[in-house]
């Protein structure tokens, strides 16, 4: 793919439901409590972007110490020889600081490649808080009672995006069926009938690399061999070794397998939620199974399992529940 379209699709504007809306203030009228509130992208949308635009073997990240923050750097690579790079760094957080640091400093670095600049030129808007939830999609607020301001609760619709902010589809009212597209297509499909590059293969190690020890595999062997088998009934491994060996369509696969779970832990240190609480959550879906640790979630939870999770846990996060 051109450089050029490359550049062009990771800058183009997210579908509605990508952009979360987050409270910067409340305040009381007499009409009733207001808020501000402004949006933001999280890191999944970002990987996912990546994942859609050039295909999760092609791009990776970097991330090196900086004093009292961390650089992040992604790397693209538009072909065997040819790649680049772009960084940007953040601040460590309050809160679980290295994670908060890293998370921050992927969205920076993903800025300066265009993906979600366009956000920044979105005004902060002005939301009345209801009582009673206005809609199915409305975000919870709350705001602790603090001087002579009286505790505020309730909830307010997401804002309606301008049209310029917008995927053409959106703008023509299909919003519908452009989410479907766009949750289906974390990987790019028909990879199997292409010749896959040294530098694909690469890069998709390099992801595994980066999943695995989020989900706590690398101390867990057998279970890595475990999950590569359910994924690949017709290529059995005994050790974890032999995974890198594998076929690129038996490791995509193995991805695919750690993707939901991976997401999971990915929304979490969004929301700064430790792996108990997450668990917690998907507990809360009504499953026959009561799962009692994440190594229990691979091949039990689906791409919706994980969008309920993130919609409760976002609207936790809103009250302060989960902070």
């Amino acid at each position: 793919m051109d450089a050029n379209v490359i550049k062009e699709r990771l800058a183009a504007p997210f579908p509605a439901e990508d952009i979360e809306w987050r409270v910067s203030r409340t305040f009381m009228q007499q009409s009733g409590p207001k808020a501000i509130v402004v949006a933001y992208l999280q890191n999944r949308a970002i990987m996912k972007r990546l994942d859609d635009v050039v295909g999760p073997e092609n791009w990776e990240n970097e991330f090196k110490p900086l004093h009292n923050g961390v650089l992040c750097g992604i790397r693209i690579h538009f072909s065997d020889t040819k790649s680049r790079i772009k960084w940007d760094g953040a601040d460590i957080t309050n809160i679980e600081p290295t994670k908060g640091g890293v998370s921050s400093a992927m969205k920076r670095a993903a800025v300066e490649w265009g993906i979600g600049r366009y956000i920044y030129g979105l005004s902060e808007v002005f939301v009345e808080i209801k009582k009673d939830k206005p809609s199915s999609d409305a975000i919870h607020v709350y705001q602790k009672a603090k001087g002579n301001t009286p505790e505020i609760k309730g909830y307010f619709a997401p804002p309606r995006l301008p049209k310029w902010a917008l995927p053409e589809v959106d703008v023509k009212g299909q919003n519908d069926k452009q989410s479907a597209s766009n949750r289906t297509t974390n990987v790019p499909e028909n990879r199997n009938n292409q010749e896959v590059s040294n530098n694909q293969m690469r890069q998709l190690i390099n992801h595994l690399n980066q999943m695995e020890p989020q989900l706590d595999l690398n101390s867990q062997p057998d279970f890595m061999v475990r999950i590569f088998n359910k994924a690949n009934p017709n290529h059995q491994i005994r050790l974890p070794q032999e995974i890198r060996k594998a076929a690129f369509s038996e490791m995509k696969n193995y991805y695919d397998a750690l993707r939901p779970v991976y997401d999971l832990i990915q929304i979490g240190v969004e929301h700064h939620c430790d792996k108990d609480t997450v668990l917690n959550y998907v507990n809360q879906l009504g499953h026959r199974d009561h799962y009692s640790g994440i190594f229990h979630l691979f091949f039990n939870i689906s791409k919706n399992d994980v969008g309920t999770v993130l919609n409760k846990i976002k609207a936790d996060y809103q009250s302060g529940q989960t902070a």
